[in-house]
């Protein structure tokens, strides 16, 4: 069972590390030739075809297990210090005071609307996902703008989508 826990891991590893490696290949490929595309409002109201705003529910469909998985979310070592500042309001500058508020926000929006703190955190989690998921497809369309490849558009919307460490 130990063996089968390390290859599981090792295997994980080795993947995420093959595709991080993968997507800083490409991106730099992409992007030390000339691109004629900023990203800003005007990159998101471009006159593309609509077809390309596909990346956005794909990349969040792709994440989707991993919330699953993980539900209501992944909690990084030094998450607890957000909890402690707003659980017992005790506020420091560890972690950005706009941040912790936000997370105290959906925190207590689950207790308050549901009557359960992980539904508040698995909604946090849920609009991570969106703007995040948001954010990629902006820049998606923006290399498709800059390249007009279709393969390309596809590609990156799989590796955005499939990488675990987006999810």
């Amino acid at each position: 069972n130990g063996a089968r826990i390390l290859k599981t891991t090792l295997l994980a590893v080795g993947t995420s590390t093959f595709v991080t490696i993968l997507c800083y290949l490409l991106m730099t490929r992409v992007l030390n030739k000339k691109l004629k595309c900023t990203l800003n409002i005007t990159t998101v109201t471009t006159k593309l075809p609509k077809w390309t705003w596909l990346a956005f529910p794909i990349i969040f469909l792709l994440w989707v297990p991993c919330f699953l998985a993980y539900f209501p979310g992944i909690c990084s070592y030094d998450s607890v210090a957000y909890f402690f500042q707003f659980v017992y309001n005790a506020y420091n500058n560890h972690h950005p005071l706009a941040y912790t508020l936000l997370v105290r926000f959906f925190y207590n929006l689950g207790n308050n609307l549901l009557g359960s703190y992980t539904v508040g955190i698995a909604l946090f989690t849920i609009v991570q996902m969106l703007l995040l998921a948001f954010s990629m497809t902006v820049f998606i369309r923006c290399i498709y703008k800059a390249y007009n490849k279709k393969w390309l558009f596809v590609l990156l919307t799989l590796l955005f989508g499939l990488h675990p460490m987006n999810a």
